[in-house]
């Protein structure tokens, strides 16, 4: 009896050894080794945690080297203490003006404490130290915060989406941009028809252009001076009321009009 006792446990302690030995080598291979790790406490205070939980992840440049240990009330403040459990060899990397912010990730939306490594020049942090929270949000963060703003950036979203499924229903877009095309070939070909003219008119008679210039010029300053009939037309006003009143409304030109009118008609019996 005493000697089957015996090989029981003799057989007992070998399978658990054995076990052992297994789940150790399957921890290693799998590239778990938390439990030759040790872990330090560190803190931040935040106003609101945007719905992080016990357990979330905690990253440091995407790697992660932590779990959130508690998320509880601040004694007497309006805030809330987050309790991290870092990895030790990780605050090496993290200096003492470090950031953390809430951040999500996955399709779920489950979110995690993204670290900001701070200016690496500094002293580190260390065990039971605070991390100050980053001042921005992410954008779920910020969806989650202003829903009702964040609404209207989709309906916005969803009338573009309306608009350019219009434009592209029937061709209309491609005719759209076909008209377009067609339109800058025709402005093309007008500006270098223009251009072709502008080398002409400089390039085969500049002599006559510009005598043509002086010879206007001469007659615009005559006319400025008074002289000849335009010029004097322009420039006497006793001209000027001497016309108006030869053609304007009197009794001796109204006669006059019936006169010549009365001739004329008898004119056209004969």
């Amino acid at each position: 009896m005493e000697s089957n006792r015996s090989q029981q446990v003799q057989i007992g302690v070998f399978l658990g050894l054995g076990l052992l030995a297994v789940l150790v080598s399957i921890m290693v291979l799998g590239g778990d080794s938390a439990l030759f790790k040790s872990y330090v406490t560190v803190h931040s205070k935040m106003s609101q945690v945007q719905g992080l939980a016990k357990g979330s992840v905690v990253s440091l440049a995407g790697m992660t080297i932590g779990n959130v240990k508690e998320i509880r009330f601040a004694d007497g403040e309006n805030a809330l203490i987050l309790d991290m459990r870092i990895e030790e060899a990780s605050l090496a990397r993290i200096p003492k003006n470090s950031t953390i912010e809430v951040r999500t990730q996955g399709a779920l939306g489950d979110k995690f404490v993204y670290i900001i490594p701070g200016d690496l020049a500094g002293p580190r942090l260390e065990d039971a130290g605070y991390l100050e929270p980053n001042s921005s949000a992410d954008f779920m963060g910020v969806l989650s915060e202003r829903g009702g703003e964040a609404g209207r950036v989709f309906d916005i979203l969803a009338e573009t989406q309306k608009l350019l499924i219009a434009l592209n229903g029937e061709g209309r877009m491609d005719r759209i941009m076909t008209n377009v095309y067609e339109s800058t070939n025709e402005l093309k070909a007008m500006s270098k028809e223009t251009r072709q003219l502008m080398q002409e008119l400089r390039g085969d008679n500049p002599a006559k252009i510009k005598e043509t210039l002086t010879r206007l010029n001469s007659i615009l300053v005559k006319v400025d001076k008074g002289e000849g009939t335009l010029g004097a037309l322009i420039n006497d006003p006793s001209l000027h009321q001497q016309l108006k009143q030869l053609i304007g409304e009197s009794p001796r030109r109204q006669y006059m009009q019936s006169v010549i009118r009365g001739t004329i008609e008898k004119s056209d019996g004969k």
